[in-house]
């Protein structure tokens, strides 16, 4: 778990043991949020066609884990189309940065021609995708303000101190909380939540001159690298390894038919996948 209070819910809404439940902080943050950026804010904000002289807010799209994509989508042409109506000429003519999910074909359909400054994030940075989550943080540092649902993106304004706003499950109406309420629920947090989009609005306002949170905010030291100063990612392989270890030695060598069984449909899975992903790299070179 990234932090004591999400271990607690775990032992006692799953009912595990509380050796069973590590601590490491937030492995998933580690590179985005440790590690020098990648691009400076005027070379990420030409890359990306934003202006150079104007603060610009993040929307980050959901994994649609959480979520109905159909919902998510209509929430954000909403939201736009809200932004260029108002009477406020700083959210009429701010800049968007929207970053779309990977595998959710319904945010294609997306078109903010004649809205003003929205600009799409890549579907994919490279092949690989490795460097998604580094320019996803910085995207999130940049921004003025990040809004969405998307846990990993919130997760690195709070650790940032960076001012967010949350929507829950997209819906910009529900009171329906998410396993990510500690987000905004924390006293001190940099991440705020909008029950409606005049509330989105209202708070993305205030947050275009807002200071940003800093060090002073109480997810800092929760989601950093915890343990001595070793990056979190570290702390949960070692965990998992222990964990292997404890497990080997509580296994029985003798496994009966049933047992043996189970296993063979996940081999031939697990070695289809390995054949698939040689084939596809002989393709490639």
């Amino acid at each position: 778990m990234w932090n004591d209070e999400q271990r607690s819910a775990v032992v006692r809404d799953l009912g595990l043991s509380e050796e069973a439940v590590v601590v490491s902080g937030a492995s998933s943050l580690d590179r985005a949020v440790n590690d020098p950026p990648v691009m400076g804010e005027q070379e990420f904000r030409t890359a990306f066609g934003l202006p150079l002289d104007r603060p610009f807010a993040f929307f980050c799209g959901s994994v649609g884990v959480l979520s109905d994509p159909r919902r998510e989508v209509d929430l954000v042409r909403r939201w736009v189309a809200a932004l260029r109506e108002s009477k406020d000429a700083a959210l009429r003519e701010l800049p968007v940065l929207i970053r779309r999910p990977v595998h959710s074909p319904r945010w294609r359909t997306l078109d903010f021609t004649g809205l003003g400054p929205v600009v799409f994030c890549p579907r994919r940075y490279e092949a690989s995708g490795e460097l998604d989550l580094v320019l996803l943080g910085e995207s999130v540092r940049y921004a003025a303000v990040v809004i969405g649902i998307d846990a990993l993106a919130l997760s690195m304004a709070a650790a940032m101190g960076k001012r967010a706003i949350a929507v829950s499950r997209a819906d910009a109406g529900s009171a329906d909380e998410t396993p990510i309420e500690f987000l905004w629920k924390t006293p001190g947090s940099s991440v705020a939540y909008a029950k409606s989009i005049d509330d989105l609005n209202r708070q993305l306002r205030s947050s275009l001159t807002a200071p940003d949170a800093g060090t002073a905010n109480p997810f800092t030291t929760t989601l950093a690298p915890v343990l001595n100063g070793r990056r979190a990612s570290d702390v949960a392989a070692d965990a998992i390894e222990r964990l292997g270890r404890q497990t080997r030695r509580r296994t029985h060598p003798s496994a009966g038919f049933g047992a043996v069984a189970l296993r063979v449909p996940l081999l031939l899975v697990a070695g289809a996948v390995t054949v698939t992903g040689r084939l596809l790299r002989l393709g490639r070179r």
